[in-house]
């Protein structure tokens, strides 16, 4: 528990344990003066081994000749034992360990003489301390998995056309409803910010924000309306937690398109890679059933995560909470500048955007830290196939939801990529076991 203290105790040494909020861990240990001596003569065994004494061969000058000749080598080597032996023994009576080997600060020695009573402390940051999980206490309701309709496997169909249709080019007329155009889209802001070049959109309301289709349906070629940019949220992704900005912009008309399209028939099914027009509607049918049971899966496992953050309340090191909040309240403003957001709101919303980064970041990591004891036990690991691919799914995220960077140093990013891999497959586990109703 955080905020406590307790006195254990063996034949060598007594500890204090003080555990403090966030991890933080101090070992106040007293070793006995028998203890400290037994030390003193290890070291003096230790040095005797590795030196030479005239008239003695190596390993068998007495102890007296060894501390003469070689004190500073027989001081470090003690005090370097006594305090590794002590902080061992320290561990293992409270059972408490550092997070990692750069977590341990450096001892504060108060006393450390030979024929005396040791005193000193460490100072370091742990794990935060898991029960197990109790996942027979988990009950998740399973959503209703959406139905696979005629018109969402026409709409495959009909974008499987396109993509084997050929173009024509409109040279005589204004954009109408079902036209496709080439569109350069910039900001008016002085510096303007390119939204996108020469990128094709096909004019349909439904298929394109209705700000977009009103400023460009009645253009032709060559035209550059000017409008404003307003909020859609059909066009808007869920994953997309940013206050969208409304934004003047230019829109250049470079081109108008008509699609001509192949029929629906073998021959388009084949340049599909399958014989026939049932089997194309098969192979698409259970393409789409497995994407909405994905769906299904997904809600289950996000109800499970939230339980689990529920049920099981507890800070998390120090450290790690401060670097993975830094990254992202730095991502999130990138976010927004890469949205031509202005400097201004930026920082009018400083305090919103760490607000998110906290709740992100302590989602984040409290539930590595609730998979962990299960990934150990199980004993999953991550090899270099497993590594390089979460990388590349890592940077395909949003970039504020990315959390690796090119700078950062190969320890941060290894421990990020294994507590993703690690996370996912402990919930993947648990969801296998858990009750769904």
């Amino acid at each position: 528990m955080e905020g406590t203290e307790k006195e254990l105790e063996n034949e060598q040494i007594k500890v204090v344990v003080k555990q403090e909020p966030r991890c933080q861990v101090s070992f106040d240990i007293s070793v006995s003066p028998e203890h400290v001596a037994t030390a003193y003569q290890k070291a003096v065994k230790s040095v005797r081994k590795h030196v030479n004494i005239p008239g003695f061969r190596k390993g068998r000058a007495p102890d007296r000749m060894v501390i003469d000749h070689y004190a500073p080598h027989v001081e470090r080597e003690f005090r370097e034992t006594l305090l590794e032996e002590s902080f061992g023994s320290a561990m293992k009576l409270a059972e408490i360990y550092p997070l990692n080997r750069n977590s341990v600060r450096a001892p504060d020695v108060r006393n450390l003489k030979k024929g005396e009573a040791a005193e000193f402390s460490f100072r370091f940051e742990c794990e935060p301390q898991m029960p197990t999980i109790a996942i027979d206490e988990v009950e998740l309701k399973r959503p209703e998995a959406s139905e696979i309709t005629q018109e969402q496997i026409d709409n495959r169909i009909e974008e499987l056309r396109y993509y084997h249709g050929e173009w024509e080019k409109v040279e005589d007329r204004v954009i109408e409803e079902g036209d496709f155009v080439d569109l350069d889209i910039n900001t008016t802001a002085t510096p303007a910010f390119n939204i996108c070049t020469n990128t094709r959109f096909k004019m349909n309301k439904g298929d394109v924000p209705k700000w977009m289709h009103d400023l460009v349906i009645g253009a032709k070629a060559g035209d550059e309306p000017v409008g404003e940019s307003s909020r859609d949220d059909e066009f808007m992704s869920q994953d997309n937690t940013l206050d969208f900005q409304p934004t003047e912009v230019r829109v250049t008309v470079n081109a108008i398109w008509k699609a001509v399209l192949p029929p629906v028939d073998d021959a388009l099914a084949k340049k599909a890679g399958v014989e026939s027009v049932e089997e194309l509607t098969q192979r698409i049918r259970e393409h789409l059933q497995s994407q909405a049971d994905a769906e299904v899966r997904d809600n289950l496992r996000k109800q499970l995560e939230d339980q689990l953050l529920e049920k099981y309340t507890f800070e998390v090191p120090a450290s790690l909470y401060d670097s993975e909040r830094q990254v992202r309240v730095r991502k999130l403003i990138e976010q927004l500048k890469d949205e031509n957001v202005s400097e201004e709101d930026i920082q009018a919303r400083q305090q919103e955007l760490e607000e998110q980064a906290d709740t992100l970041t302590d989602r984040n990591l409290r539930l590595y830290f609730i998979a962990l004891p299960v990934a150990r036990e199980k004993k999953y690991s991550a090899d270099q196939t497993e590594m390089l691919s979460e990388l590349y799914r890592v940077n395909a995220l949003p970039l504020h939801e990315r959390l690796i960077d090119k700078d950062m140093d190969h320890e941060t990013v290894r421990f990020r990529l294994f507590a993703n891999i690690c996370t996912r497959k402990v919930i993947d586990s648990l969801l296998e076991k858990a009750k769904v109703v």
